[in-house]
């Protein structure tokens, strides 16, 4: 599994956990509606801004992929350090990130 566009996504979080500049990210990934919020401010424009057409449609197979079969990518983002904690509710935050992304962007 390619997870290349799912790692450029979040790429300005990585290393969060260890760095100043996220001292004051006050992210509760428990709390479904700052997971929501989340994606609209901060991954959205983002992504509306970064992915080309072919990098977008990369991202909805993997998240089809990762969603239809429930594969957990915790171990993998542990390894970027960023800023929240997937492991809480990494299963919504998937399908809310489809939702959001494709609903406006794609289709």
């Amino acid at each position: 599994m390619n997870l290349d566009a799912i790692d450029y996504l979040l790429c300005n979080f990585a290393g969060g956990a260890d760095t100043e500049e996220f001292d004051d990210f006050s992210f509760d990934f428990r709390q479904k509606e700052q997971i929501t919020h989340f994606i609209e401010q901060e991954l959205t424009p983002f992504f509306t801004k970064n992915f080309s057409a072919e990098k977008k449609k990369e991202l909805e197979e993997l998240l089809d992929e990762v969603i239809s079969k429930d594969i957990s990518l915790e171990a993998h983002f542990n390894s970027f350090l960023y800023p929240f904690n997937f492991s809480s509710n990494e299963k919504f935050f998937f399908k809310e990130l489809k939702a959001l992304l494709y609903k406006k962007h794609l289709r």
